[in-house]
C-alpha cells in the first residue's frame, strides 16, 4: 500500500522539524561542554580516553547490530520483535561488559600505559547499559516520535556534560571525560525506558531473530569493517606516537565531523523510514534523493570552505594555544569530510532500497585494501601520521564513485555531468565564494578584521545565490516561510 503524499508530507514535516531541534541542540551542547572542558584539559587527556576508547567502541557496532534500522524498515513490527532484539542485544552488552572488564590489564599493557586499566573497567559499564536502550530508541524513531527521543538525548546531555565539566575544573582530568560518556548513556537508557510505550518482556524468538539477522547481519558487518577501519587508526597512533599526538588526531577528526555527523542523523532518522516506505514508488523517491543532495552540497561546500582556510585561527580562537599543532589534522579531515557526507548519504539510500548487501561488499574490499595499504608501510616503517587521513581520503572518494554505480544499477539515475550542469550557477558561486576566503586569510592579518570579512563572505554567498536565483535557496526559503505560516 502506497504512503499518500499527505502523510509525507506530515511525516517529513514533523520528523524534521525535531530531528533538526534534536541534533543542533546536541551539536550545540557538544560543542559548549566539548569545546569548554577542553580549554581545561589538554590533547594528552583526550588521548589516553582515546586509546581505551579506539578498542572498546567497536563493540557498540555488535550491540546496534543493524537491529534498529532492521525495525525501522521491516513493513510490520510487534512486540515480539522488539523483545527479541532486546534479549539480543543485553546478551550481547553483558559479554562486552565482562570482556572489557576483565582484560583491562591487558589493554595497558598494549599501550605501556597503567592508568588505562581502571579506565576500561569503569568504561566496559557503557555497553550493557546502551545494549537495552536499542529497541526502544528504534521502537520511537519508527513511530516517528522524534520529539520524545529529541528531549531525551538532549536531557542526558545536559546531565552529563554539567558532571564532566564540573570534574575538569575540580582537577580529575582525564576522569571527567570517562564520567561524562558512562553517565550520558545511563541517563539516556532511562529516559527511553521510562518514555516509551512499549514495555520490554522476557521473550524471544529463534524464528523472529533470523528474520531481523537477515536484514541487520549485512549491516553489522559492514559497519563493523567500517568501525574496525576508522579505529585501527587511533590503535596504531596510539600505540606508535603518543597520546598528546592522538588526541590531536581524534579531536580535530571529531569536531571536523560534527557538523557531517550532525547532519548525516537527521538526514538518516528523518528520511530513512521515508525512503523506505517509498522504496516501491519510484518517482517520489528519485524526486526526494535529487532534493536531499542539492541541499548537502548547498551548505556543506561553504561550510567546509571556511572551516579549511581559516582552520589556524579558529583553533586558535576556540581551543587556545596548546592545541595550534592540531590545525594541520583539522584541514584534511575537513577536506575529506565533504566527500564522507557524499558518501553517507548515498550509503544510506542503498539501505533504504533494502539493498545492505552492496554497501558491505564495499566495505570488505575498501578496508581490506586500505588494512593491506597500511600494513605494508608498517613493514617498512614509513608511516608519518598524516598518511592514515590521505589514505581515508582515497578510501572515501572510491566509495563516492562504486555507490554512484550501484544506485544506478538498481533503478535510481544518476549522471554527474547532467547533475552538475544543472547545479552550474551554485558550483560558480562557490568558487568565487572559495577564492574570496583564500584572499582573506592571506591579505588579512588581524585576527578581528578576518572575522569580519568572514562573515561577509558568508553574506555574500547567500546574497549572490538569491541575486542568481539558486532553486536550493529558494526552496530552502520557501520550506522556512511555509514552517513559519503553519507555526502561526
Amino acid at each position: 500500500m502506497g504512503f499518500n503524499k499527505s502523510e509525507i508530507r506530515d511525516n517529513i514535516s514533523n520528523g524534521l522539524k525535531w530531528n533538526v531541534v534534536g541534533q543542533v541542540g546536541r551539536y550545540l551542547l557538544q560543542l559548549f561542554f566539548g569545546l569548554t572542558i577542553a580549554r581545561i584539559l589538554g590533547p594528552e587527556d583526550y588521548g589516553i580516553v582515546g586509546m581505551v576508547l579506539s578498542i572498546t567502541a567497536i563493540s557498540s557496532v555488535f550491540i546496534e547490530g543493524g537491529f534498529n534500522s532492521s525495525i525501522i524498515q521491516s513493513k510490520k513490527i510487534d512486540e515480539l520483535d522488539l523483545n527479541t532484539i532486546m534479549i539480543s542485544n543485553l546478551a550481547i552488552g553483558a559479554f562486552f561488559t565482562v570482556l572489557f572488564f576483565l582484560s583491562s590489564k591487558l589493554i595497558s599493557e598494549f599501550y605501556e600505559d597503567t592508568r588505562l586499566n581502571s579506565i576500561v573497567k569503569v568504561l566496559a559499564f557503557v555497553y550493557i547499559i546502551q545494549s537495552v536502550s536499542v529497541s526502544h530508541r528504534a521502537y520511537l524513531a519508527r513511530n516517528f516520535s522524534f520529539k520524545k527521543l529529541t528531549l531525551i538525548e538532549l536531557s542526558g546531555l545536559v546531565i552529563s556534560g554539567t558532571i564532566g565539566l564540573v570534574l575538569a575544573t575540580k582537577g580529575y582530568n582525564y576522569w571527567s571525560l570517562v564520567f561524562r560518556t558512562l553517565i550520558a548513556q545511563f541517563i539516556i537508557t532511562i529516559l527511553l525506558i521510562l518514555m516509551s510505550e512499549w514495555k520490554m518482556k522476557i521473550v524471544f524468538s529463534l524464528s523472529v531473530f533470523k528474520k531481523h539477522w537477515k536484514y541487520s547481519s549485512k549491516l553489522l558487518f559492514a559497519n563493523l569493517i567500517d568501525q574496525f577501519s576508522r579505529k585501527l587508526d587511533d590503535i596504531i597512533v596510539g600505540k606508535l606516537y603518543s597520546a598528546r599526538v592522538l588526541g590531536m588526531f581524534s579531536t580535530s577528526r571529531h569536531y571536523a565531523f560534527l557538523g557531517v555527523n550532525l547532519s548525516s542523523l537527521i538526514i538518516k532518522k528523518t528520511f530513512f523510514p521515508l525512503f523506505s516506505k517509498l522504496q516501491d514508488q519510484e518517482d517520489d523517491f528519485n524526486k526526494l534523493f535529487h532534493r536531499l543532495l542539492e541541499i548537502i552540497l548547498f551548505i556543506f561546500l561553504p561550510l567546509f570552505t571556511i572551516l579549511i582556510v581559516h582552520s589556524g585561527i579558529l583553533i586558535y580562537t576556540v581551543l587556545g594555544e596548546k592545541w595550534t599543532d592540531m590545525s594541520v589534522f583539522f584541514r584534511l579531515f575537513c577536506i575529506s569530510g565533504i566527500i564522507y557526507i557524499i558518501n553517507q548519504y548515498l550509503s544510506f539510500i542503498i539501505n533504504s532500497k533494502g539493498k545492505p548487501k552492496y554497501n558491505l561488499k564495499f566495505q570488505i574490499v575498501g578496508n581490506s585494501i586500505k588494512f593491506i595499504l597500511i600494513i605494508s608501510l608498517l613493514v617498512f616503517k614509513y608511516l608519518p601520521v598524516l598518511i592514515f587521513i590521505y589514505i581515508y581520503i582515497c578510501f572515501l572518494l572510491f566509495g563516492v564513485i562504486y555507490r554512484i554505480k550501484v544506485i544506478n544499477k538498481i533503478g535510481l539515475n544518476i549522471c554527474i555531468g547532467k547533475f552538475l550542469y544543472s547545479n552550474a550557477n551554485t558550483l560558480a558561486v562557490y568558487s568565487s565564494f572559495f577564492l574570496l576566503n583564500l584572499l582573506i586569510d592571506i591579505f588579512l592579518s588581524n585576527l578581528y578584521s578576518k572575522y569580519l570579512f568572514i562573515l561577509l563572505s558568508i553574506f555574500y554567498f547567500v546574497f549572490i545565490s538569491y541575486l542568481t536565483k539558486n532553486p536550493t535557496l529558494f526552496f530552502l526559503i520557501n520550506y522556512i516561510r511555509k514552517r513559519i505560516h503553519n507555526e502561526s
